[in-house]
């Protein structure tokens, strides 16, 4: 679910915070087909929703499973695991709020 989780994490960052069209264009003008307008709608929609779903489907059942990533066969919590999912989950987070907090200051 990890892997699944940064490529929803770029397609949502490719798709809806840089230009989708230029990149779309430049892909185009160096290709032997071309890429419309679909494209761009599977990058910002389709992927991460396909790609999100598999993330919430998969830490579901390894929350449930009572031998699973997260808890122990006697429905204890494996710290070490919960800690690193929090740092995984807050990391990108964080990154993004300190790369863009100073630029709305100087706005």
């Amino acid at each position: 679910w990890g892997i699944a989780f940064i490529g929803c994490l770029e397609c949502l960052i490719l798709g809806w915070l840089y230009r989708i069209d230029r990149l779309r264009l430049h892909a185009n003008d160096r290709s032997d087909w071309t890429l419309g307008r679909w494209w761009t709608f599977i990058i910002r929609l389709f992927i991460p929703l396909v790609l999100g779903t598999l993330v919430v489907w998969s830490l579901f059942d390894d929350i449930t499973n009572k031998d699973g990533f997260l808890m122990t066969p006697d429905h204890k919590w494996k710290i070490g695991n919960v800690v690193g999912m929090i740092v995984v989950t807050l990391a990108p987070i964080i990154a993004l709020v300190i790369s863009v907090v100073p630029n709305l200051r100087k706005t």
